[in-house]
């Protein structure tokens, strides 16, 4: 069996090495979805920020979601890491 490394997020399933440093536990007393919406809004603020750093001859982001969930999280990264962010919030 081969095993995907960092790829398959969208996938229904995946084959993940059980000693790979990507897997960590959930208590049983989480539900899915909190889960996952604990996992998936920091790890995208993460990768915006690896991406930006890893970038050349870049000025800042833009957040087009400011007032979102991931927005606010963007917002509390990148004031802690120094990236220069362009907010904008609907209404």
């Amino acid at each position: 069996m081969s095993f995907i490394k960092y790829g398959g997020t969208w996938c229904e399933y995946a084959a993940i090495d059980p000693n790979s440093d990507i897997l960590f536990e959930i208590d049983n007393d989480v539900d899915l979805p909190s889960a996952a919406s604990g996992i998936v809004n920091p790890l995208t603020s993460m990768g915006m920020t690896y991406i930006f750093n890893a970038t050349n001859g870049k000025k800042g982001l833009i957040n087009t979601a400011a007032a979102s969930s991931l927005g606010r999280m963007l917002n509390k990264r990148c004031q802690t890491i120094n990236i220069p962010l362009l907010n904008i919030v609907n209404k």
